[in-house]
């Protein structure tokens, strides 16, 4: 008996010893999270003496449990015991969101497909593509499309091109981006993730685009087709109207780039790379979710409408190879027009790349369906 009581002992210590152990590799991390965020040590002070005052607490309870008991240990040893564990507790729950912000990076990391279609004759790969990303990624897809382009692709690009100064406002009012440029805004979040805009690495395209526009070829629609089309499904959808307008006022919408920028540049190291670990979650956790409901415009125009336009080109351009980079969201949508009009389309490969973080390969299973 005295031996099992001896083991049960034992084992009771080292279970103890090791949840310890635990807790305090948490606490050290709460630590460095609370530093990062405040830039200073003196919370720390504040967890010290809240856990001070709830160990007298839990001591002085014990101690009227245990009155009268032998070998009951001192107040004061009581007191600093509870109070220990109570201050690891609290910076171990500090650790807790980054260890769910660091699982989910590392469980659900954002990745976009580059998915090679062929109709028998026909080579098409599809690059899905991302505003916002990490370098690697980026520099991996214009690496890509620079082999492609030497190996004699036709290349076709994502990008709306301009229309009439009032067709502009109008899709600004729709959108609620009224008098900014979309590629600021797109800057601006790159620097608040930690990540990149596109157009750093992809604005040498551009010039081949004007110098060789046989290869390389702007795929996209322009804004005035866009409003065109808009003004076509009002007539059959009126009540659209009133639900899709999201006019702001062209200040409010510099105030709000201006302020993000300015708190942004006001965050210390560490609160700057805490604030790119939950933003660049939420890009991880947001845009791996294809599909969605969307605004009407959103849906019909910005999305079907380009769909349709994009299958069309890849339909009738004569180029027996096209590497084509466009948002990843549109990958569906053009695969199912292209094989409504010619069952013999079916993809032949598909590659996964991680676009936040860093290049690496992933497996996934390509969604055809909502």
């Amino acid at each position: 008996m005295a031996g099992t009581r001896a083991a049960q002992s034992s084992w009771w210590i080292a279970l103890k010893a090791i949840l310890l152990f635990v807790l305090t590799l948490l606490a050290l991390l709460g630590l460095l999270v609370l530093v990062s965020a405040t830039d200073s040590f003196r919370p720390l002070l504040l967890v010290a003496v809240v856990a001070l005052v709830i160990g007298a607490i839990w001591a002085g309870v014990g101690r009227l449990v245990r009155r009268g008991r032998a070998g009951a240990r001192p107040f004061w040893r009581s007191w600093l015991s509870a109070s220990g564990v109570v201050g690891l507790l609290a910076l171990a729950l500090l650790a807790v969101p980054l260890l769910v912000v660091i699982t989910i990076n590392a469980t659900r990391p954002l990745a976009v497909p580059r998915v090679t279609l062929t109709d028998g004759e026909r080579e098409v790969v599809f690059q899905g593509m991302i505003h916002i990303g990490s370098a690697p990624y980026y520099q991996a897809v214009a690496f890509d499309m620079t082999q492609a382009a030497d190996l004699g692709y036709v290349l076709f690009f994502e990008g709306v091109r301009a229309g009439a100064p009032e067709n502009v406002q109008r899709m600004n009012e729709i959108l609620g981006t009224n008098g900014v440029n979309l590629n600021q805004v797109y800057d601006a979040f790159a620097q608040q993730c930690g990540l990149h805009f596109q157009n750093e690495y992809f604005g040498v395209f551009y010039d081949d685009m004007a110098s060789n526009p046989d290869q390389f070829v702007n795929a996209d629609v322009s804004v005035d087709d866009m409003m065109a089309e808009w003004d076509r499904l009002l007539q059959e959808h009126p009540e659209w109207s009133a639900a899709q307008i999201n006019e702001r006022p062209e200040e409010e919408v510099d105030n709000r780039l201006d302020s993000m920028m300015g708190r942004l540049n006001s965050l210390t190291p560490g609160q700057q790379r805490l604030t790119q670990l939950a933003c660049q979650t939420v890009l991880n956790v947001n845009l791996g979710q294809l599909g969605g409901e969307k605004p009407p415009f959103n849906e019909n125009v910005v999305v079907d409408f380009r769909n349709r336009n994009l299958a069309e080109m890849i339909m009738q351009h004569p180029a027996e190879r096209l590497y084509i980079t466009y948002g990843y969201d549109h990958f569906r949508g053009v695969y199912k027009l292209l094989t409504e009009a010619n069952p013999n389309w079916r993809i032949a490969d598909v590659e996964w790349r991680q676009a936040i973080d860093n290049a690496t390969e992933l497996e996934r299973e390509l969604q055809l369906e909502n």
